[in-house]
């Protein structure tokens, strides 16, 4: 993950607790983090989950698939996800084309089944989400990590530490881990 930039997509009611611990983890592994918000502004205010607030460096507005080389999606408060919000599903899609790593954790996954990238994936996450993934056709696994080509999924903050070891191979030339 070194010298790499991580992009963490953050909308009202995200896990605050799990955001730390993903900054945190992406640093000490010396990726550069960068927060995206769901607004057309950066200078918003996003209230997380037990009141913390983040103001990100980016709006959605002003990110480009080229800003980042992967894209995590933190779990959030039900019901919170902009699932209709065209500009996160474009840079989903776009960032699947192009073979960069999009990562979901808890119950992220949704967003991933709005920009309809799930049909056919293997995926994990909150055990509330997976009639929604049965919808989206995707393969729903029970365990702490899933990884299918550059999608990578995980079921909730304790396993941030898997999460991050699989974003972290597939950002890695394939020399380098020999």
């Amino acid at each position: 993950m070194s010298g790499r930039t991580i992009g963490l997509y953050l909308t009202p009611g995200y896990d605050s607790a799990l955001v730390i611990r993903l900054e945190k983890g992406m640093r000490s592994r010396g990726a550069k983090v960068v927060l995206v918000g769901y607004g057309d502004r950066e200078s918003v205010d996003i209230p997380g989950a037990g009141g913390s607030v983040s103001i990100p460096a980016r709006s959605l507005t002003d990110t480009t698939v080229e800003d980042m080389d992967a894209l995590v999606i933190p779990a959030c408060s039900a019901g919170e996800y902009k699932t209709a919000d065209e500009k996160i599903l474009t840079l989903l899609i776009v960032m699947q084309n192009i073979r960069k790593p999009v990562g979901a954790i808890g119950n992220a996954p949704v967003m991933l089944a709005a920009a309809g990238l799930l049909a056919g994936r293997r995926v994990t996450g909150a055990e509330s989400i997976r009639a929604r993934m049965d919808d989206a056709n995707a393969v729903f696994i029970d365990q702490d990590v899933v990884v299918d080509h550059k999608l990578v999924t995980a079921r909730a903050t304790d396993d941030v530490t898997h999460f991050l070891e699989a974003i972290t191979l597939l950002l890695e030339p394939a020399a380098t881990r020999r």
